[in-house]
C-alpha cells in the first residue's frame, strides 16, 4: 500500500484520517524497495489490529447515541426519538419507534441514558 492508499484506508476503517504521526509510523522501515514508501498487505493488517485493540468498543454505539442527542442532554426522550426517526426513516411507524424506545428504556422512567442504549445495542448486536 503506498501513502495515499494507506490514508484511504484508514479512513474507511476508523472514520477519520490518520494523523502525520501515524502516517509515519506505519511507513517507517517499510520501503520494499519502491521509490514510493509503501508496505505490505501483512504489515497493514498488523498495524490495523493494533490501533483496533486500542479502541474503545463502545465508542461507535456511543457516536449514535450522541446522533438521537441532538440537544446533548445526556439522555433520549420519547419525543426526542420520534423526531430522529421522523426525519431519518419517515416510513417507519410511531408505533414501532414506541416499541423500541419501550425496549431502550431499561429503567422505564421515559428517557434512554448512554448506559441503557449501549447495554441494548451490545446485547442486539451479540445475538
Amino acid at each position: 500500500l503506498t501513502r495515499h492508499q494507506l490514508k484511504c484506508a484508514f479512513l474507511a476503517l476508523f472514520g477519520t484520517k490518520p494523523t502525520k504521526n501515524q502516517l509515519e509510523v506505519f511507513m517507517t522501515g517499510h520501503n520494499g524497495g519502491e521509490a514510493e514508501p509503501c508496505i505490505s498487505w501483512h504489515q497493514f493488517r498488523e498495524c490495523v489490529q493494533a490501533l483496533a485493540s486500542m479502541q474503545d468498543p463502545n465508542e461507535h454505539i456511543r457516536q449514535v447515541f450522541k446522533a438521537f442527542d441532538k440537544e446533548a442532554c445526556g439522555f433520549i426522550s420519547r419525543s426526542t426519538a420520534h423526531a430522529a426517526f421522523s426525519e431519518a426513516a419517515p416510513t417507519v411507524s410511531w408505533k414501532v419507534v414506541d416499541e423500541v424506545f419501550d425496549e431502550l428504556d431499561l429503567d422505564h422512567d421515559g428517557r434512554v441514558s448512554c448506559q441503557d442504549f449501549v447495554t441494548m445495542m451490545r446485547f442486539c448486536l451479540s445475538r
